[in-house]
């Protein structure tokens, strides 16, 4: 799976049919909006456990 994900990223501009900035920097925010997400998540569980537990729940009654 990471040779996989090494490839795509490496052949972004073939995949794409671009070799512009936008296409080559979309790896690096998709790590970014990840770090972020799992950074709110780790605040969010320390400083209000209770909100943090009811994520699951809201997921679950969909």
């Amino acid at each position: 799976m990471l040779a996989t994900l090494a490839l795509v990223v490496n052949n972004l501009d073939v995949l794409s049919g671009s070799s512009s900035q936008v296409v080559s920097s979309l790896p690096y925010l998709v790590l970014m909006v990840a770090f972020a997400g799992f950074m709110s998540a780790h605040f969010l569980r320390r400083l209000s456990p209770e909100r943090y537990s009811r994520i699951g729940q809201m997921v679950e009654t969909l």
